[in-house]
């Protein structure tokens, strides 16, 4: 993925490199079973099924006296989807597992550049109606909450970079609807983060702290609802829109609200983790007799080895494991493809600077939002260009 000659912005991207196709099958592999392998093997996935499976002797939420929600949507098996994620969920949200209720909310911070991330290439005029139909945010998100992002994202990748080429490489960056992504804060604050507060909030009535999850699960199909009520109001009202604008001043300025929104949501969950673990740290005792211990770099961040016939210990430590996989895989996968698409773009990708500036941004930003600052810029490079 050396660099050639110079591109220009009407050139051609340039073709994918063979072997990426490769690295990303082996991440395929691993993810699928470091995911659903591991958790058939560990015993969570069969455990969590079989609340469904056995409802006469799995009446509860675990750890609880509370009845297990069995009815939803009416549909018997995206009921039973919903059932198994609130079983797998339950020692997340109700806090008694105090490592993995952190993990989950830096990665919930996460989630947010993934979203921008599926929904810009969503979003791009190069790709054309049909590249934008298989690019749906929607339906590869759902397919994630199904199956896990570390499983699936690299099906996304490969399809994305297996399509036709954009003709001109200033089409692979420019919006094919600015006024469409242009509400991505509001969607994501109203259609995702509210959704995390209700997810998180500690209810008494166990059945509101289901519903909760239950509803959480569907946040890709509300904020692309929002994105679209948004940008339907603006086009209606002209709200925010400067008809003296070029089509590059718009779409620079667009991405740019895009990407800075996403990377300081990111940002400011990653850091509030660390200082979780750095007060925990220096000040235990601020927090209840033996959370503090519970706190720590490696309890928090470092998994459990990724193939092993080890039973769980938990159900909390087992969705632990499941879910630092889950970043991991997913996000290794997903800094490839940025760095890919910088490859088409003609940006230099492997010198030691570029790849010790990823290194630090997964470290201060968190690792998706290392890879959507990658994919920042090569948009800013393009445009350049023009």
């Amino acid at each position: 993925m050396a660099s050639l000659t110079k591109l220009s912005a009407n050139s051609r991207p340039r073709r994918v490199p063979p072997f990426i196709f490769a690295v990303l099958t082996v991440l395929l592999a691993w993810g699928s079973d470091a995911l659903g392998g591991q958790g058939h093997r560990n015993g969570f996935i069969p455990h969590a099924e079989a609340h469904v499976k056995d409802p006469e002797t799995y009446k509860y939420l675990p750890g609880t006296k509370q009845p297990l929600l069995r009815h939803y949507t009416g549909i018997d098996g995206l009921d039973e989807w919903l059932v198994v994620l609130n079983v797998s969920f339950a020692n997340i949200t109700d806090g008694s597992v105090p490592a993995a209720a952190l993990y989950a909310f830096q990665f919930g911070g996460q989630i947010v550049p993934i979203l921008a991330f599926l929904i810009l290439e969503w979003s791009r005029h190069g790709y054309g109606g049909v590249g934008r139909l298989l690019r749906n945010m929607v339906f590869w998100f759902m397919v994630m909450q199904a199956l896990g992002f570390g499983a699936v994202i690299h099906a996304y990748c490969m399809l994305s970079l297996a399509l036709p080429r954009p003709a001109k490489l200033i089409d692979a960056v420019s919006l094919s609807d600015p006024a469409f992504v242009s509400g991505f804060l509001p969607a994501v604050l109203l259609g995702y983060i509210s959704l995390c507060i209700g997810l998180a909030y500690p209810f008494e009535d166990g059945h509101y702290r289901q519903w909760s999850n239950a509803h959480w699960q569907f946040f890709p199909v509300h904020v692309a609802a929002w994105l679209y009520a948004l940008s339907f109001l603006k086009k209606r009202t002209s709200v925010g829109v400067d008809m003296g604008k070029s089509k590059k001043q718009t779409d620079r300025e667009t991405l740019e609200y895009i990407y800075s929104s996403a990377m300081n949501l990111a940002t400011v969950v990653q850091w509030t983790t660390y200082l979780v673990i750095l007060v925990a740290y220096v000040a235990p005792d601020i927090f209840p007799d033996g959370l503090a211990e519970h706190f720590t770099l490696a309890k928090v961040f470092v998994p459990g080895p990724a193939h092993t016939y080890e039973p769980m210990t938990s159900l909390g430590d087992a969705l632990l494991l499941f879910l630092h996989y889950d970043q991991y895989i997913g996000c290794i996968t997903l800094i490839l493809f940025s760095l890919t698409l910088s490859y088409q773009a003609g940006l230099p990708v492997l010198q030691p600077a570029k790849l010790g500036g990823v290194g630090r941004d997964i470290l201060v930003h968190g690792p998706a939002a290392a890879a959507l600052k990658i994919l920042w810029e090569r948009d800013d490079y393009v445009l350049s260009l023009a």
